[in-house]
C-alpha cells in the first residue's frame, strides 16, 4: 500500500513539471507571435503609406498665345497604377510615375486664366498635391482698359445711391482689378464679373467724382473718368454766378465761353439758350462751356440763359450785349484809376477810364486780384 502511494506522488509530480513546461511554452510561443503580427502589420502599413508632395508648375515661353507646363514633384508608397493630373474641370490625363516630371499643353495664355494642376494617385485617391499657375499673358500687346463706363442709379429712400462700373480691356496681366477714389482704393474685384456695382458710394459731396480703375499690381494699366453725382440730398438746385470768361472772333462769327456755380443739380444736364435760341444740351462736367459758332456785326444784343434739364426754375442769365468781329483786333489803351475821399466806413470810390479801339461788344468786365467785381456798358 505504501508503495502505490509513493508511485502516484511521483507520477503527480511528473505530471505537474510537464504541464507547467508545456504552459510556459504556450505563453512564450503567444509572445512571439504577437510580436511578428504587430511587426508584419506595421511594415504592411509603412509599405502602404502614399505620399505625393512638393508639386512644382513651371511655365514654358509663349508661343503664338500658348504655353506648355512642366510639372514635378516627389513620391513615395505610390500605387502600381501611375497617376493623373486635372484641374480647372479638365483632365490631363494619366501618367507613369518613371515619366515624372511630365510636360502638359498647349494651354492658352489669355492674361486672364488661374490654371490649378492636380496630381492624383489612381489607386489612393486620397494620395494628392496641388499647384498654381498664372495667370500667364502671351499677347505681344499691353494692357489697356479702354471704354470706362461710369453710371450712377437712383437716389433710394435713403438718400444714397449706386455706382454701377463697366470697361473693356485688352492684355490684363491679372484676373482682378481696384478701383480708387479720393487717393483710396474702395473695391477689388474680378474681371470675370464686369460690370460691377458698388453700393451705397459715397462721393464726399463731389458734384463730379473722379473714379479710376487699374488691373491689380500694374499702375500702368488704369483708365479714368467722372460722372454727374445725383442730387439726393433735399437742398435746392442752385445755379449761380454766370459769366462770359471769353469770347473768339472768327471772321464775322464768334465763340463764347460760359462759366457759372451750382449745386444739388439734376442728372440730366442743362441747357444754354437765349435770343429765341437752344444752344444745346451739356453735362455739368464740361463747365466752362463754349458756344459757338454765333454771328458776330449784326447789332444782336446777346443774352444767354442756362437752365437746370431737371428743374426748369434752376437757372441764371447773363446779357452779354452786341459783338463785333472783323474791324481789327480789339485793343484797351490809356487806363486811368483815380481815387475819390475815404468814406465813414473807410472805403473809398474808384473812377476807371481807358480809351478802347474795335470793341466785341458794350460791355466790359471789371477784375480785381482775379475776381470779377463788375460788368459795366
Amino acid at each position: 500500500m505504501a508503495k502505490k502511494v509513493l508511485l502516484f506522488q511521483q507520477f503527480h509530480l511528473h505530471f505537474c513539471t510537464i504541464k507547467n513546461y508545456q504552459l510556459m511554452n504556450y505563453k512564450f510561443y503567444q509572445r512571439i507571435f504577437a510580436l511578428f503580427f504587430i511587426m508584419v502589420v506595421g511594415f504592411s502599413i509603412a509599405i502602404g503609406q502614399c505620399s505625393i508632395e512638393n508639386v512644382e508648375a513651371t511655365q514654358s515661353d509663349c508661343n503664338n498665345g500658348f504655353f506648355n507646363v512642366t510639372i514635378n514633384f516627389t513620391f513615395d508608397g505610390v500605387g502600381n497604377e501611375g497617376f493623373r493630373v486635372q484641374g480647372n474641370g479638365v483632365n490631363y490625363g494619366n501618367f507613369s510615375y518613371a515619366d515624372v516630371p511630365i510636360q502638359i499643353g498647349p494651354l492658352e495664355g489669355d492674361g486672364v486664366t488661374t490654371y490649378e494642376f492636380v496630381v492624383i494617385d489612381n489607386q489612393f485617391n486620397d494620395c494628392s498635391d496641388f499647384d498654381v499657375l498664372g495667370p500667364i499673358n502671351c499677347s505681344s500687346g499691353d494692357c489697356e482698359i479702354y471704354d470706362l463706363a461710369l453710371s450712377p442709379s437712383d437716389c433710394d429712400a435713403n438718400g444714397q445711391y449706386d455706382l454701377h462700373i463697366n470697361f473693356l480691356v485688352n492684355n490684363p496681366t491679372h484676373t482682378f482689378f481696384d478701383v480708387n477714389y479720393a487717393g483710396a482704393t474702395i473695391g477689388y474685384f474680378a474681371l470675370a464679373d464686369l460690370p460691377i456695382v458698388i453700393e451705397n458710394f459715397e462721393d464726399n459731396g463731389e458734384n463730379s467724382p473722379l473714379i479710376q480703375v487699374c488691373i491689380n499690381d500694374n499702375n500702368d494699366c488704369c483708365a479714368q473718368g467722372e460722372f454727374i453725382a445725383p442730387n439726393c440730398n433735399s437742398g435746392n438746385c442752385e445755379i449761380s454766378g454766370l459769366e462770359v470768361t471769353n469770347v473768339e472772333c472768327d471772321g464775322d462769327l464768334f465763340y463764347i465761353t460760359l462759366n457759372f456755380n451750382y449745386a444739388n443739380v439734376g442728372n440730366d444736364g442743362f441747357t444754354v439758350q437765349g435770343n429765341g435760341m437752344l444752344h444745346g444740351t451739356f453735362n455739368y462736367n464740361h463747365v466752362p462751356i463754349t458756344i459757338g459758332p454765333l454771328p458776330a456785326n449784326n447789332g444782336t444784343f446777346w443774352e444767354f440763359v442756362v437752365k437746370d434739364v431737371n428743374h426748369p426754375d434752376c437757372s441764371d442769365a447773363v446779357g452779354y450785349g452786341q459783338v463785333n468781329c472783323g474791324g481789327g483786333d480789339c485793343h484797351i489803351f490809356d487806363l486811368v484809376v483815380e481815387t475819390g475821399d475815404c468814406n465813414n466806413d473807410g472805403t473809398y470810390p474808384l473812377t476807371i477810364d481807358f480809351g478802347y479801339t474795335n470793341p466785341n461788344n458794350d460791355f466790359f468786365n471789371l477784375y480785381y486780384n482775379g475776381e470779377n467785381i463788375g460788368f459795366f456798358p
